[in-house]
């Protein structure tokens, strides 16, 4: 498990990096990529727990990722919990493969940023039209995730040989003596 939990630090970090080096224009005049690896390595990392765990996992990750964004400290756990239950059902009969990973999460972004964009439109926040916010937000959002997420699921797929090594090296010093 702590593989796992580096992972899913190490990919909230590189959000806030990548994030930092993006400029945001808050006119909406031009495409804006917000990125969402973090969310991205909670869903890869879920997707192998059982439904509770992952929500659970989902509510604690985003109450701190709440915590750095000001305003949304109860937002984001309910985001996440809700994308993390839909993915959660949509990956039951998935495959490891890198095309159905990389499709599985470019579907929970779009879900993530549309639920967003719900909420944000309902309480006021932004009067952004929907083919407004489609041309300028989810457009860049989505296609400009693709190379990160091919890093992002090499990464995963790393961390989980890591981790049946880890289990396999544990299960070989275990010495059961059986009597008869």
């Amino acid at each position: 498990m702590i593989y796992q939990a580096v992972y899913i630090v190490l990919c909230f970090i590189a959000d806030f990096i990548i994030g930092d080096f993006l400029p945001l224009d808050f006119a909406a005049k031009s495409m804006i990529f917000v990125p969402a690896l973090g969310f991205c390595s909670l869903i890869l990392i879920s997707r192998k727990l059982d439904i509770t765990d992952s929500i659970f996992l989902s509510l604690g990750a985003g109450f701190v990722y709440g915590l750095f964004l000001p305003g949304s400290l109860l937002l984001y756990p309910i985001l996440f919990m809700l994308v993390i239950m839909v993915t959660h059902m949509w990956s039951v009969n998935l495959n490891d493969t890198i095309i159905e990973l990389l499709i599985l999460l470019l579907m929970a972004i779009f879900v993530k940023e549309f639920l967003l964009y719900q909420y944000m439109t309902i309480s006021g926040v932004t009067t952004l039209g929907f083919i407004s916010w489609v041309r300028v937000y989810l457009f860049i959002s989505i296609f400009g995730h693709i190379p990160l997420l091919l890093g992002i699921i090499y990464f995963y797929r790393h961390v989980l040989k890591l981790t049946q090594k880890n289990i396999r090296r544990k299960q070989n010093r275990e010495q059961l003596v059986w009597k008869k």
